[in-house]
């Protein structure tokens, strides 16, 4: 059954069993009383500080990567091709270009960067959708493959919100148990085949259930039109020890930016992309 997040439906119990709750905003309302955002961290308690926004990333330059910490990433300036541009116009995503986050989610062997930070849940403001949009151009089966295209855009404008709405979502998916915020935070195949099993969407896609599929499918991605604050609002980042020393070695070149490499160290996780992704999953940081 399709539930829409603005929807909140009960199935019946089963018998001897207990009534199952399909939870989505109408659940707020049936309380009256509470504001929407309240009610949901409520009822994920702890788990919404579990979950970080990452950020990784790829620059040239010592002093391109610590832009990138200090002022945030930037989408690419007008006039310069680029990937994400292309499956920005191939699925309707507008305007381009925008930069991306991933809740609890990066490719840990360096492939998006070798360099990350993280953001609390509510230190990015953006759209939302329950996979990585780009994935549907080149890489999530079978929809990569639809014919004709415009059924992915369609999909993508029925499954975007605005972050105002995350907590009430992340209620439906991962879902409000720790055991579900474990699975996804590991990185595991959802039990549902795809995000039409649990919102109303243009049409059913199985992206979560097909075998070809990895977590890019079925990650919570962030998306915003401009640049995504960082500097202060990190709470966590890493690189390769290696950029560390020569990161280092630059601030005391340019001694301007020291201030800044002193606020930031201590947030700082060793040993790269993996390392961090393993402390995370461990819950050992936040």
């Amino acid at each position: 059954m399709s539930v829409h997040p603005m929807e909140c439906r009960l199935d019946p119990p089963p018998a001897g069993g207990r009534t199952r709750q399909r939870c989505g905003l109408e659940l707020a309302r049936a309380y009256g009383t509470f504001h929407r955002s309240a009610l949901w961290s409520h009822l994920l308690g702890g788990r919404l500080t579990r979950a970080l926004w990452f950020h990784a990333f790829r620059r040239a330059t010592i002093d391109e990567y610590f832009d990138v910490l200090v002022n945030g990433p930037a989408p690419a300036p007008l006039g310069i091709a680029t990937s994400t541009k292309d499956n920005e116009v191939a699925l309707g995503i507008a305007p381009p270009e925008h930069v991306y986050v991933y809740l609890s989610g990066t490719d840990t062997t360096g492939g998006f960067g070798e360099a990350l930070f993280a953001l609390a849940l509510g230190d990015f403001d953006g759209t939302v959708t329950p996979f990585d949009t780009g994935g549907l151009v080149g890489h999530h089966a079978p929809a990569m493959g639809w014919d004709p295209p415009g059924r992915r855009s369609a999909l993508v404008k029925s499954l975007s919100w605005p972050t105002a709405e995350l907590a009430a979502l992340l209620a439906i998916y991962p879902g409000p148990d720790d055991d579900a915020w474990a699975s996804y935070i590991d990185g595991t195949r959802p039990i549902h085949a795809g995000p039409h099993s649990l919102w109303s969407c243009s049409e059913a896609a199985c992206i979560w259930e097909d075998m070809a599929n990895d977590w890019r499918a079925w990650t919570w991605e962030g998306r915003r039109p401009d640049r995504i604050e960082s500097g202060a609002k990190i709470a966590f980042w890493t690189c390769s020890n290696a950029m560390l020393l020569q990161l280092q070695k630059w601030v005391t070149a340019n001694p301007q930016h020291r201030a800044w490499l002193k606020q930031l160290m201590p947030k700082h996780i060793p040993d790269g992309v993996g390392e961090l992704m393993a402390k995370h999953r461990k819950g050992e940081i936040p």
